[in-house]
């Protein structure tokens, strides 16, 4: 799979994307959780991984705990395979 999106942040700081297995005990399924380095420039960032295991109620996280810089984020796709679609 491969996770895409833009963001940007106030100023400099970093944040964490991952996918987990929600609810019940919230294991990381994306073996690890991927870093974004931000600016107050739009980047794009794709994180690509092998799932570990299936989980038809998965969800995408955001870590945003690291600063209190506000972060903006947009066009968010998860893609099977390790290329961005276009998000709907």
């Amino acid at each position: 799979y491969t996770l895409c999106y833009d963001a940007r942040a106030d100023g400099p700081r970093f944040m964490t994307a991952y996918v987990d297995s929600n609810l019940d005990d919230y294991r990381n399924l994306s073996g690890g959780q991927f870093r974004s380095n931000l600016s107050s420039n739009k980047q794009t960032f794709t994180h690509t991984f092998s799932a570990s295991e299936t989980d038809l109620r998965a969800r995408v996280a955001f870590d945003f705990a690291q600063s209190s810089l506000d972060v903006r984020i947009d066009n968010v796709g998860l893609y099977e395979g390790e290329k961005c679609g276009s998000p709907q």
